[in-house]
């Protein structure tokens, strides 16, 4: 596969001027890598798409396009092959739902639940 090479500058939320290098694959590529860096239409100086300047115009269909690319949804997770002892915050959930944390494992950790194990095997999912 072909990368497309980008170079721009662009002004950060302090408002320093930074340079970014970038190669990309497709687009869904392009909008994760500008997502990281916080790097929209109204911060970039200047940019150039393969050593040739962008114009105003096809930076602008460059964003529409950008815009309309739908990411894959993630849901940050923690999977876990075996169960591991709950850290304290968890501790706090597990005895919320009035269970011994002493007796609980934690298998899965997501934003929003909390897959756990007992040690007889039960497996119960809490919502944090």
């Amino acid at each position: 596969m072909k990368h497309t090479v980008i170079e721009l500058r662009y002004q950060d939320n302090n408002g320093n001027i930074m340079g970014y290098n970038l190669g990309y694959i497709d687009m869904k590529h392009l909008k994760e890598r500008f997502a990281h860096y916080n790097i929209r239409r109204d911060n970039i100086i200047n940019m150039f798409i393969e050593k040739e300047p962008v114009s105003e115009t096809r930076l602008d269909n460059l964003f529409h396009i950008l815009e309309n690319t739908l990411l894959p949804k993630r849901e940050e997770e923690e999977d876990m092959k075996n169960g591991k002892r709950p850290n304290r915050a968890q501790k706090e959930i597990i005895a919320a739902a009035n269970l011994n944390p002493k007796e609980w494992y934690v298998v899965k950790n997501l934003p929003s639940k909390l897959h756990i194990v007992s040690v007889n095997g039960e497996l119960k999912e809490l919502a944090v």
